[in-house]
């Protein structure tokens, strides 16, 4: 009786320790699967589009019957990254028209070679990307498909194939993710700049007359430059992009870098406190006011109502800061 109910034992607690064992075996599975697919995003989210490696140079013939209405490049891969095209999109009508009109006028095709837009095109680019929304349009390896040879006439994608849309961020350099669709199953899925002005129309508003783009540019301001104790002066800088606005400020045991949100009404432009960036949100700062006030021009110079400055740095005393901009 007693060997019997030993056994009944046993089996019950090797029962528990195989049932324990399974699931500990399958919350190591689970977790090796989400690292996997967290490294998957992780790797996917962290592509630099700009990247040596990838670029074979710009483009404005999609091919010998087509003409883009904006500069490109793209690269395939079939095994390892996929497809992206960059685009160059213009931010105002009259660089638009430049690309769609001026740039091939009285130009024959039939004798013209294109190799040389690889070079012609950066001439006009360079130093000017500040004139254009740069965008990338991805598709994963997973959706391409081939007839034969890893190129743009032999690849196509499958059905119900997805893409990722990015947008440069030039002051932070980085590519942030903004849209996924379906994609087209053409390779290479061309995408004009009707294509972002109705995925995006909020970066095109200014063609309604009000755009944020009237306050693009690198500002900057002293707090206590003349103080005779260096540990009182503070650096400020604000920069203002296409997708993007930051406000930073250095000094003696100091650094602050945010992210802020914008509004625009009659009287300027409304900043506000979006998220800390690099791991340095101020709590102290912060908990005070996170307004970070209203930015006007009065025709000769730039004028700055920050409470957040105010509360951080003059003991809550109202100030106008007036910025220097760069040119």
């Amino acid at each position: 009786m007693v060997m019997q109910l030993n056994k009944t034992i046993f089996l019950i607690i090797a029962m528990l320790l195989f049932s324990c064992k399974g699931e500990a075996q399958k919350g190591k599975d689970i977790i090796k699967e989400t690292s996997v697919k967290n490294e998957q995003t992780k790797k996917k989210s962290s592509i630099n589009f700009f990247d040596e490696r990838y670029f074979v140079g710009y483009e404005l013939a999609i091919d010998e019957s087509t003409i883009s209405d904006h500069p490109f490049f793209r690269y395939l891969g079939c095994k390892d990254l996929g497809y992206f095209s960059v685009h160059f999109i213009p931010k105002e009508k009259k660089v638009l028209n430049f690309w769609m009109k001026d740039y091939y006028k009285n130009i024959d095709f039939n004798t013209y070679d294109f190799e040389n837009d690889k070079i012609k095109i950066n001439t006009f680019l360079k130093n000017n990307l500040d004139k254009y929304y740069i965008f990338s349009y991805f598709v994963s390896s997973e959706y391409l498909n081939s007839n034969g040879e890893c190129t743009i006439e032999n690849v196509f994608l499958k059905e119900n194939s997805k893409a990722e849309i990015y947008l440069y961020d030039n002051n932070l350099n980085k590519w942030d993710y903004v849209k996924g669709i379906n994609a087209t199953t053409i390779l290479p899925p061309y995408a004009d700049y009707e294509f972002f002005k109705a995925n995006f129309p909020n970066l095109f508003r200014d063609e309604a007359g009000s755009s944020i783009s009237n306050w693009y540019g690198k500002y900057s301001l002293t707090l206590n430059e003349n103080s005779e104790d260096w540990r009182n002066i503070h650096e400020i800088k604000l920069s203002i992009s296409e997708n993007s606005i930051t406000y930073s400020a250095e000094g003696f045991q100091l650094y602050e870098f945010y992210k802020l949100s914008s509004k625009e009404n009659n009287n300027g432009l409304q900043l506000d406190f979006s998220e800390a960036l690099h791991n340095t949100e101020n709590e102290m700062h912060l908990k005070r006011t996170k307004d970070f006030g209203l930015i006007s021009f009065d025709g000769k110079k730039y004028k700055w109502l920050c409470p957040y400055i105010d509360e951080s740095f003059t003991n809550g005393k109202k100030n106008t800061y007036v910025l220097k901009k760069e040119d």
